[in-house]
């Protein structure tokens, strides 16, 4: 019940248009896209590949329509492991489109533009999809990625626990 209140508003049509909504997920997204690659997103921009085209269905349906089941899992398994959850589910879209860069860079077209990122299909593997996801979020969530503190030294034994020639009983 919990996990699905967190995803609810993108299913509440009156709530599209507020800052809960679809909509502003949306724009969030693009927001990023433009912040990681402003090149690429000015290019997109230019050509009239509004994210609403592609980021709509993946932000709403939870990448279910452009994974097989084995990736989808995986990646759910990486959103349901965030405190954030669905904050890095927009980094994992940026990504998806950071990693065909160069392709929608090249053919600069809409349409074939719109076909690529409507059906990602496997242009790109799973793990690399989270790698460059994962280094995109650490990048502005370095306090999420920061390593362990390490463990306190242990004190050494008591003198009692100590052997004649200063080794310590175990």
């Amino acid at each position: 019940t919990a996990l699905m209140s967190e995803v609810r508003d993108h299913f509440c049509s009156n709530l599209d248009h507020t800052a809960l909504g679809i909509t502003a997920r949306i724009e969030r997204f693009a927001g990023l896209l433009a912040a990681k690659d402003p090149p690429l997103a000015a290019a997109l921009d230019n050509i009239r590949v509004a994210p609403t085209f592609y980021a709509f269905r993946w932000i709403s349906l939870l990448m279910t329509q452009e994974l097989d089941l084995p990736d989808v899992l995986r990646l759910w398994d990486s959103l349901l492991a965030d405190e954030r959850r669905f904050d890095f589910l927009l980094y994992f879209c940026v990504a998806m489109v950071l990693c065909i860069r160069e392709e929608l860079l090249e053919h600069g077209d809409f349409s074939y533009s719109v076909k690529a990122l409507q059906h990602y299909e496997s242009r790109v593997p799973l793990h690399t999809l989270l790698e460059r996801a994962h280094a995109l979020y650490a990048a502005d969530h370095p306090q999420l990625y920061a390593p362990p503190a390490a463990p306190p030294p242990r004190p050494p034994p008591p003198p009692d626990r100590m052997s004649s020639n200063g080794a310590a009983y175990l």
